[in-house]
């Protein structure tokens, strides 16, 4: 299976878990010192990964959840993380190559 990446940013650790909840992810992924959340799709025709959106953060230790502060309306929560896929690895280091070499 091919991955593409079309957009990846770096984030703190709060920025990505207060957006991953923001956009209802379920969990956000830990890989080798960093976390990442993505958004895509799978191709089938093509037999591709697309993702439209991935951001990472430096995180050096692995723990099961994130707390994150709500605001307002949108209440307290710990977000879950989850050691990675080996799909999810993959989409890491597409990210940090077209972070490397931005086009």
């Amino acid at each position: 299976m091919k991955i593409e990446v079309y957009s990846a940013k770096q984030r703190t650790v709060e920025d990505l878990a207060w957006c991953a909840l923001c956009h209802g992810k379920e969990f956000i992924y830990w890989v080798d010192g960093y976390l990442l959340c993505y958004e895509g799709s799978f191709e089938a025709k093509d037999s591709r990964f697309c993702v439209t959106d991935c951001c990472i953060a430096q995180k050096p230790k692995y723990e099961k959840g994130i707390k994150v502060e709500g605001v307002g309306t949108i209440p307290s929560a710990t977000l879950p993380v989850a050691r990675a896929s080996a799909t999810a690895e993959k989409i890491l280091k597409e990210a940090q190559k077209l972070l490397e070499n931005p086009t």
